[in-house]
Order: structure tokens, then sequence, then C-alpha cells
């Protein structure tokens, strides 16, 4: 897949519709912790034998400390629009990161083994590494250290939104219709084509 530079994608359903506008009015997206994340293996790590035990505490608060947005660098993937854009009758949102230096990307590594933490140094590599099973998400995370509610949010720069192969039509029309209100010509709206989408089979 060609991967644009620069620009990630947050897959969504757009039954929640006023988490949509959010994101479109606000120029934003959410940021949680690791536990709020789908996978209920998020934040599991191995620990040295000799690792002091009161250490282990710390170091898991401090996993509960960060904040982690979640995209990918591929907008057509099928299985993403199957679970995150609601059967694909959701869109997908394409950004790039806004005005912010508190925001960190890391690129997800899937592994067959749980990540090794020894210190607070290896913190980062527990929150970008996810079994090979999710290897299909192509996933990158942006990840912040949690101060209060009011820094859950990171910045974004709308660039593209693309409609699901099964959005209704007068869902489709309202979209187009409310991002050129918003943006002009600044954001393209388009319909992804079942052709574009990666299923996962080869092509005859």
């Amino acid at each position: 897949m060609k991967k644009t530079e620069n620009i990630y994608y947050k897959y969504r359903s757009i039954d929640n519709f006023k988490r949509f506008l959010d994101i479109i009015l606000n120029k934003r997206l959410y940021g949680c912790t690791y536990q709020e994340l789908n996978d209920p293996m998020e934040g599991h790590f191995l620990y040295p034998t000799q690792l002091a035990p009161q250490l282990k505490p710390k170091l898991i608060d401090k996993l509960k400390s960060k904040l982690i947005c979640s995209a990918s660098i591929h907008y057509n993937i099928g299985l993403m629009w199957s679970h995150y854009a609601n059967s694909h009758t959701g869109c997908c949102i394409g950004f790039e990161l806004g005005e912010t230096k508190k925001w960190k990307k890391l690129k997800v590594e899937y592994k067959d083994t749980l990540p090794l933490c020894a210190s607070f140094n290896d913190i980062e590599q527990v929150l970008k590494t996810k079994s090979s099973h999710w290897g299909y998400e192509e996933e990158v995370r942006f990840i912040k250290d949690k101060l209060d509610k009011s820094t859950r949010t990171m910045p974004i720069k709308i660039k593209e939104i693309y409609l699901g192969t099964r959005m209704h039509d007068k869902d489709k029309r309202l979209i187009k219709k409310l991002i050129k209100s918003i943006y002009g010509d600044k954001v393209n709206v388009s319909d992804i084509s079942f052709n574009e989408i990666d299923f996962g089979f080869q092509k005859p």
C-alpha cells in the first residue's frame, strides 16, 4: 500500500455523530490510557526475576500515566473498515499532527512475545508492542504524559476524509455538505471504492 507522507488515518463510526463533529469542528483526537484500549493485553509485560518487587507497581503506575492516541498509516485496510468504521458504514479521517510538541510518535511493533520491562526506560517499548495478530492494523501511536482532563486531546490538521462503501447516501450528502461549509475546498471528501480496499485477497 502506498503511504502518503505525514498523513495518518483514524477509522470512525458516525453512529456517535457528536464525537465525529467534535473531531471535525475542534480538529482534535482524544487520547486514552492503555486500560481503555480494546486489547486486554495492552500494558502486559515481562520483567527480570532479579527486579525488585516494589518496582513493578511503579512501572505500572508509569504506564497508567501515559495517554495514547492510535491511528493507522493506511486508509484502505478492509479489516479496519469492518472493525472501527462500523462495517464500512463509517469513515476514515486523514490527518496530520497539529502544532504540538507534547505528543510523541511511536510506530507499533508486532511480536509473538511480551516486551521486557526492567526500568522506566522500557515504558515506551511496552506501549508500542502488540501481538502479531494485530499486525493488519499498521498502527502508529502518539503518546504523552497524562496531566489532567484538559490535556487529553491531540491537535490535528484534517486533510482528507473517505466515506465507507456501505454508508447511506443521505449520510454521505450530509457529511460532504458539512465539510464543504467548514473547510471549503481545503479538505477532500470522497467515497472510497470497493476496489481500493485491501481485503487480503491477491489480485487475479
